[in-house]
């Protein structure tokens, strides 16, 4: 039995240091995906907070032919999904009373050349690639996260998304395409 299935029984046994073990092997790719999809470091923490719960409680519904690691993955998918379906709804309910106007740009691939002139357009590219992000429909938007931004194979991403890897392929494709449209209306020579 690997050390992961170890942790996993033990943790249904109710081993709450089992548990925080196996928490700590996903902690910080679970708050990179949450990340990636909210741009916020609060929001991201809460969203790996519900999944981590959301993991304890249905553990025992865990199936250990598959890996661990596709159903914890699409736990976070899931949560990131519905906190985005939330934010989206409070943003159409509130947006007459607390428009948006502040935009906090996140760096997907942070520009450590010290150049300031480099760092700003990085900084803008970056911010408009999230802003982009937030206009895919969920599943290419997962897809692009996975794959193109946090490195899972185009398999893993499959077995995380609970689909077809030519379905993975074609979210891939579109997303892009989507992604290319919306950020060359601003990145015009």
């Amino acid at each position: 039995m690997s050390d992961e299935l170890q942790l996993i029984e033990e943790s249904k046994a109710g081993n709450r240091k089992a548990f925080d073990k196996l928490t700590d092997l996903y902690l910080k790719k679970a708050y990179s995906i949450a990340y990636r999809y909210t741009g916020n470091d609060g929001d991201a923490r809460d969203i790996v907070q519900e999944a981590f719960y959301k993991v304890y409680v249905n553990l025992h519904r865990y199936n250990p032919k598959y890996p661990f690691s596709a159903w914890f993955f699409r736990i976070i998918i899931n949560s990131s999904i519905n906190f985005s379906k939330r934010e989206k709804r409070k943003k159409f309910i509130f947006q007459d009373v607390n428009p948006k106007t502040d935009v906090n740009p996140v760096e997907i691939s942070p520009d450590r050349s010290g150049n300031p002139e480099s760092q700003y357009i990085k900084k803008e590219i970056n911010s408009l690639l999230l802003k982009g992000l937030e206009e895919l429909p969920e599943k290419q938007k997962a897809a692009i996260v996975l794959f193109d931004l946090e490195g899972f194979s185009q398999q893993e991403v499959a077995r995380i998304l609970k689909c077809p890897q030519g379905s993975v392929m074609s979210r891939l494709f579109y997303g892009r395409l989507k992604l290319k449209k919306y950020l060359e209306k601003y990145l015009k020579t």
